[in-house]
């Protein structure tokens, strides 16, 4: 996959030995479907993980049977072998409980040719005496296997040390342009071929109204006012249970690369459709990446009568997390909003870069916490602010130095960062704050 920036991570295994108990563990959150039967994850589930400062996507994989020829067996088989090629790294999940099965070794041989990627991992193993368990898969000739429990968390630390140290050091692909890469996402059919031909004043983008047209991303070049702007189109993100071949599963890592590798990204609904969980999924993955973002309302001419004020109550209710991001009104079609929406992108991006003085923030959170300290109740002694500094930018990252950290709860810390945001013009900017112990 090419200008991938953050390596996939493809947890690869038979039917029923854990690998979305694995996925959940990995994640400290319970993402995946985990069930007895054998074939309950039949797509894929992907997430953004971090160990040690290292990032990855991590892509959980239905059961692979590499003989299937047909029927929903055939779809797993074709959907883990492209995660297999498109990941860096391969965790393959072997039951020590059952031992070694001839699947297993199917899966090793057709794996052969990846084998370099490979990590052997034996699941179920759940104390030091079943450890042996482990040995028998020394056969597969893989290299050897490490023992860990999914239910458990047993050699997790250990296996996720081992997984960045395989993981190749981060690079950012090129930038030819010297401009702004912006992505422009969303579910499918929301117009976003429209939208950017309208930005670029060409037909430069298929546009069909056929959901799907769309299957790589697309790169077009465009200057505003002196400035260069790279648009990204990318494929419509499906739900996961409706990527239906692997064209589609492609498309959907290519559409999380466009994210990845992008400086803002376009969050295209549409003004007729209900916002959707897979609308609220698809703007998160910009936070997630720390990337500057916005809401563009397309088809806004269809709309007939709606309040702007009445779609931004709605938005904020459904997506509270994401209040920060700036709704912006367009038509594809008839060409409203377009004009001022590239000034909106470069303002976004601008505003990223902002870098603040030690004294202007300092000043910013202490009169955050005289207005309304942390609740005294979670604090050992009362809390107390001495300075804030930053440490990077996109996104802007700040460091507070308090009394007692652990008083700072997550309510708290976001209305500091809402007081940071709406003083220093962060709209649409993700905006990390972390606190430090000091005396």
């Amino acid at each position: 996959m090419e200008n991938v920036k953050t390596p996939i991570v493809a947890i690869i295994g038979r039917p029923n030995v854990g690998k979305s108990t694995l996925f959940n563990r990995i994640l400290g959150k319970r993402i995946a479907v985990t069930d007895n039967k054998p074939g309950v994850t039949r797509d894929r589930n992907f997430s953004l993980a971090n160990w040690r400062g290292k990032s990855f996507y991590l892509v959980d994989t239905g059961g692979y049977i590499p003989t299937a020829g047909e029927g929903i067996e055939l779809l797993v088989k074709r959907q883990a072998e492209l995660a297999v090629d498109s990941a860096k790294l391969l965790l393959f999940v072997l039951d020590g409980k059952d031992g070694l099965t001839p699947l297993d070794e199917d899966i090793t041989t057709a794996l052969r040719r990846h084998a370099e990627k490979v990590i052997l991992l034996v699941n179920k193993i759940d104390n030091e005496r079943e450890e042996r368990n482990a040995a028998e898969f020394a056969r597969l000739g893989m290299g050897e296997a490490l023992p860990v429990s999914s239910i458990h968390g047993r050699s997790i630390g250990e296996l996720l040390d081992l997984v960045v140290e395989k993981l190749p050091e981060e690079e950012a692909p090129p930038d030819e342009t010297g401009g702004i890469k912006v992505a422009v996402v969303g579910r499918q059919n929301v117009g976003k071929s429209s939208l950017v031909n309208k930005l670029l004043g060409e037909e430069r983008v298929i546009v069909h109204e056929l959901p799907g047209t769309t299957r790589d991303p697309i790169d077009s070049h465009i200057s505003h006012k002196g400035r260069r702007l790279t648009l990204i189109d990318t494929a419509g993100l499906k739900k996961k249970s409706r990527i239906a071949d692997e064209a589609d599963l492609y498309s959907t890592f290519r559409s999380l690369s466009a994210i990845d590798r992008c400086d803002v990204a376009l969050i295209l609904l549409s003004s007729v459709e209900p916002i959707s969980v897979q609308d609220m999924k698809i703007a998160s993955l910009s936070e997630e990446a720390g990337k500057p973002a916005m809401l563009i309302i397309n088809k806004w001419d269809l709309a007939a009568g709606a309040d702007k004020d009445d779609y931004r109550r709605i938005i904020r209710t459904r997506m509270p997390t994401l209040s920060y991001l700036p709704v912006f009104f367009a038509s594809a079609l008839t060409g409203y909003g377009v004009n001022e929406l590239l000034q909106r992108i470069i303002g976004l991006h601008d505003a990223a870069k902002n870098a603040l003085t030690t004294s202007e923030l300092t000043k910013c959170l202490e009169k955050a916490f005289k207005k309304y300290g942390p609740p005294a109740a979670k604090a050992k002694r009362p809390p107390r602010f001495y300075y804030a500094t930053q440490t990077s930018t996109t996104p802007p990252t700040f460091l507070a130095f308090v009394n007692e950290p652990k008083s700072i709860g997550e309510g708290y810390r976001r209305y500091l960062i809402g007081n940071i945001r709406e003083e220093f013009g962060f709209e649409g900017v993700p905006v990390i704050l972390k606190f430090r112990r000091s005396e």
